[in-house]
This record gives C-alpha cells, sequence and structure tokens, in this order.
C-alpha cells in the first residue's frame, strides 16, 4: 500500500489530494512507490526533493 492509499482511506481522496498539492508530497520509483518531499525557494522555483521510504 503506498504512502498516498494509505492517507486516503484516513483522510479521503479529495482532502489527500488537496494536502499533497499543498505540501507539494509526490512519489518515486526510486524505491518502489517512495514519497518525494520537494523543497521550493521563495519565488516557487523546485531546489530539491527528499526521497524517503516507509515501511506500509
Amino acid at each position: 500500500m503506498s504512502n498516498k492509499s494509505f492517507i486516503s482511506n484516513v483522510f479521503g481522496t479529495e482532502e489527500t489530494a488537496r494536502l499533497f498539492n499543498l505540501y507539494r508530497i509526490g512519489t518515486s520509483a526510486k524505491w518502489g512507490g517512495s514519497t518525494v518531499f520537494w523543497q521550493t525557494d521563495d519565488a516557487g522555483r523546485t531546489r530539491t526533493g527528499k526521497v524517503m521510504l516507509y515501511n506500509p
């Protein structure tokens, strides 16, 4: 189960989509669906992302 699926089960799909957009959370194929937390500067430009793998 992906992190997005887990959160959708808790908050619902609409709220999950809103939160993922608000906090710029994504997924990566690097480690089998790991989570990416994108980091942006004050001008809204993406500078880097932190990839984290959570144990479902």
